[in-house]
């Protein structure tokens, strides 16, 4: 069973050097009016209301950011199902930061979430662009 738990995880893609590889199998919490959401990188997003019932948001799908920047944003597909048809989908954009959090969450449209995900992993692209070489 361990094997094949490292076997998943090895699949995953953590950036060109790795360097997202940190983030699997931690959580971030953000509290939001009446819901606690919780992102775990590389696994699921989740809702949970005061009442407690908990709601997933999505599972982990794949990176979607622009060709430049692929590694700029995560995409969480098929999560519960909307009472109006379909799954909860969650789109998550990585920012550049000197802490590691779950910094908003906003539902734009029914059952479609957007967070921001600040960390410092994020700054390697912009410096790299810049021609900075920069250790974290």
């Amino acid at each position: 069973m361990e094997i094949s738990d490292l076997q998943k995880k090895l699949e995953i893609d953590y950036g060109t050097d790795w360097e997202y590889l940190f983030l699997n199998g931690q959580c971030y919490k953000l509290k939001v009016y009446e819901y606690m959401y919780t992102l775990c990188p590389f696994n699921t997003v989740s809702q949970k209301s005061t009442e407690g019932t908990e709601v997933s948001l999505g599972l982990w799908g794949m990176w979607a950011g622009p060709a430049k920047n692929r590694y700029s944003q995560m995409v969480y597909e098929n999560g519960e199902p909307c009472w109006q048809g379909g799954s909860r989908t969650t789109s998550v954009t990585l920012t550049c930061g000197t802490e590691t959090g779950l910094r908003s969450v906003k539902e734009p449209s029914k059952c479609q979430y957007i967070m921001d995900f600040e960390t410092p992993v994020a700054c390697q692209p912009v410096l790299k662009q810049r021609g900075v070489h920069s250790e974290l």
